[in-house]
């Protein structure tokens, strides 16, 4: 009896112990399955580790408590959305459909069409309420802060239409539709939808256009292995960056543009802030020679992208609560009409208290930040969780939607997260054309991913 009890505790023994191997393999083979379905939160993820490491580099550990309740909260939540989402790892759900036939392409095309000629009417309206092309004035100026005028007047005192579809037409329509003539192979529509929208992006004196305009196709050539034509599509916004460098910043033009004698701030010597962000940009250019622009216009690309949305971040975090106290809430527009509060804009608030000359020479602007920081200038801690718990939502519904399709989930999904780096999650999805391009995705599925696939064949 006793050594069949001995017996039945070394088989249960080893029966627990077969169990639990097997739920580790499970798990250890479902995180690696999981991973192309997850390719959109594991570059999230790499983005913020990125933007961790800046603001640790600005503001000490002092902000770790915060950074690592957001990212606790991120994980927990994308593992338990996934799982009720039904996630399943190794799927190959991305396959496509069988093709619909001439049908579903001369439709699909007729609609791509009608879209670029939306957004040309609309282009020739918004330069009609201008007046004049923003660049050019831009490019006449010697004045740094006229020009920084020129710019402010693009958006800040434009009604609503002007404000909000500028951005929708550069950052998911025209992105699109470039991603989608390349793709079905129609030249003369993609040469057509090329022109018109570099032409706008540099018009409007924002480099985040011409980036994001670009991106979904050249990520697509390289995915593609057309890694030639990725190339030169890829000097193309790299000289609209290096034009609207040299247009915004009269003080690095070269010698025969602008003399230095002739860059101007409204007449007076050029001026920074103390202590702001703008004053550790300017001690880092006062390292590269003057005679160099091009160094410059390297080292303005750096910090705009791996430096400044660090240091943001970390101003926000000295500001809020110290000087501007949480908003409970009337820091979101919608919250602050229903409660009947005043609105408390933060990137329009954080910005003037740490431009005040800026804002004395007329010059507005905002100051945005990572997408939790409009939470936890609200909610403090608890906005900080929340912030990781919706956006780990949206993530774990944009894993399902692509899943087992992860280079277009990358393709279509990259620049919206990286823009989550430094702007609210509700203007990435509305004003930042997220959303449409999701919704564009699902519209013209089909046609994309058979055209790709007879390229492919």
């Amino acid at each position: 009896m006793g050594c069949n009890q001995e017996v039945a505790r070394n088989n249960n023994g080893q029966s627990l112990s077969g169990r639990n191997i097997k739920v580790l393999v499970g798990v250890i083979l479902n995180i690696t399955g999981r991973a192309k379905d997850s390719a959109v939160f594991l570059l999230y993820c790499g983005l913020l580790a990125a933007l961790f490491y800046s603001v640790t580099v600005e503001s000490g550990s002092r902000n770790t408590d915060y950074l690592l309740t957001y990212a606790g909260s991120l994980l927990v939540s994308y593992l338990l959305f996934s799982r009720l989402l039904g996630l399943r790892g190794g799927s190959s759900s991305g396959a496509s459909k069988p093709a619909a036939g001439s049908r579903l392409t001369g439709i699909s095309d007729r609609l791509a069409n009608g879209l670029l000629t939306g957004c040309v009417i609309f282009i020739v309206l918004h330069f009609s309420y201008l007046g004049h092309v923003p660049v050019l004035a831009g490019i006449a100026s010697n004045d740094y802060f006229d020009i920084m005028r020129i710019r402010q007047s693009v958006f800040f005192e434009a009604p609503a239409v002007f404000r909000y579809l500028p951005n929708i037409i550069l950052k998911s329509l025209l992105p699109f539709l470039l991603l989608y003539y390349c793709v079905t192979g129609r030249r003369r529509a993609f040469l057509v939808a090329l022109g018109i929208g570099t032409f706008y992006g540099v018009a409007l004196m924002n480099k985040m256009f011409v980036v994001i305009l670009y991106a979904p196709l050249i990520l697509y050539l390289l995915f593609s292995r057309r890694f030639l034509f990725a190339a030169g599509m890829a000097l193309i916004p790299v000289a609209a960056l290096a034009l609207l460098v040299f247009v915004q910043n009269p003080q690095v033009r070269p010698e025969f543009w602008t003399p230095r004698d002739k860059a101007t701030a409204s007449g007076k010597p050029l001026i920074v802030e103390a202590p702001t962000i703008a004053e550790a940009i300017a001690a880092r250019k006062k390292t590269q020679s003057s005679s160099y622009p091009l160094v410059q216009f390297v080292e303005t690309i750096y910090l705009r992208i791996f430096v400044v949305p660090g240091q943001v971040v970390a101003v926000w975090f000295s500001n809020i609560p110290s000087r501007l106290p949480f908003a409970n809430g009337c820091g979101y527009r919608f919250v602050a009409a229903i409660r009947g509060c005043e609105f408390q804009f933060y990137p329009s608030l954080v910005h003037d208290i740490e431009n005040p000359i800026l804002v004395r020479e007329g010059v507005r602007g905002t100051m945005t930040a990572a997408s939790f920081m409009e939470d936890y200038a609200n909610f403090g801690y608890r906005g900080l969780v929340l912030s990781g718990a919706l956006f780990a939502f949206l993530l774990a519904f944009i894993a399902r939607m692509f899943s087992g399709d992860w280079r277009w989930a990358l393709i279509l999904n990259f620049i919206p997260i990286a823009m989550m780096i430094e702007l609210p999650l509700s203007t990435v999805l509305l004003t930042g054309g997220w959303a449409v391009t999701l919704l564009l995705y699902l519209i013209f599925r089909d046609r994309l991913k058979t055209a790709g696939e007879t390229k492919e064949a």
